[in-house]
């Protein structure tokens, strides 16, 4: 994983995975090259450059090579600490990375072109999605798009912990969850809150 810093504020170097589809790779070339780009120079390291240096043998790839290229996806995923993807052109597999980033509680930062057509299921999931972030960009402001992006997965990484939880409790907290319709971690987060404010006297 990334290297992280000893005091609060200072920058860290993260792992990053970045992908996107090989579909419309002629038209898209230029904006993989400016957001992989755009990654190293902030100073992060990429844990996978197959799109990066996609070349087009990609396509007569044989059969039996398949679950060899799933496999160094999936584990170069595993040890990326953030996920970029660029989402310009609808991609089944980008979505499967997508899925697996948030299964492994990995923040995931989805980058549209101002140009490309907006995808409204992965939108609407990053207005909900605490750890996926929705980004539109073009080719003038890309490093400042991800600049600010990856500072507040920096934030995120800094601050998350794991919370240990009895078996009555977890049972108590899943009950007030079904009751409010709020996940776990907005309920903590809002008892959090009340006791700081003295409201959960």
């Amino acid at each position: 994983m990334g290297e992280w810093p000893g005091e609060a504020g200072l920058f860290c170097s993260m792992k990053v995975y970045f992908d996107a589809t090989p579909t419309q790779i002629e038209k898209y070339r230029g904006n993989y090259a400016a957001i992989s780009k755009a990654i190293e120079d902030l100073g992060h390291e990429l844990t996978s450059r197959w799109m990066v240096d996609f070349n087009e043998s990609f396509f007569e790839l044989p059969r039996d090579k398949w679950k060899d290229h799933y496999r160094k996806i999936v584990n170069s995923v595993y040890l990326a600490d953030v996920t970029v993807v660029e989402i310009s052109v609808s991609s089944t597999s980008v979505g499967q990375l997508i899925q697996q980033s948030l299964i492994w509680k990995k923040p995931v930062i989805a980058m549209r072109s101002n140009g490309g057509k907006p995808n409204i299921f992965l939108e609407g999931a990053g207005d909900v999605e605490s750890k996926l972030l929705v980004v539109e960009y073009d080719l003038r402001n890309v490093l400042e798009k991800l600049e600010e992006a990856l500072k507040y997965v920096e934030d995120w990484l800094e601050t998350r912990f794991t919370l240990i939880l009895d078996g009555e409790t977890r049972k108590l907290l899943d009950k007030q969850s079904d009751k409010k319709g709020y996940s776990r971690s907005d309920l903590i987060r809002d008892l959090i809150r009340k006791e700081a404010k003295g409201e959960g006297k």
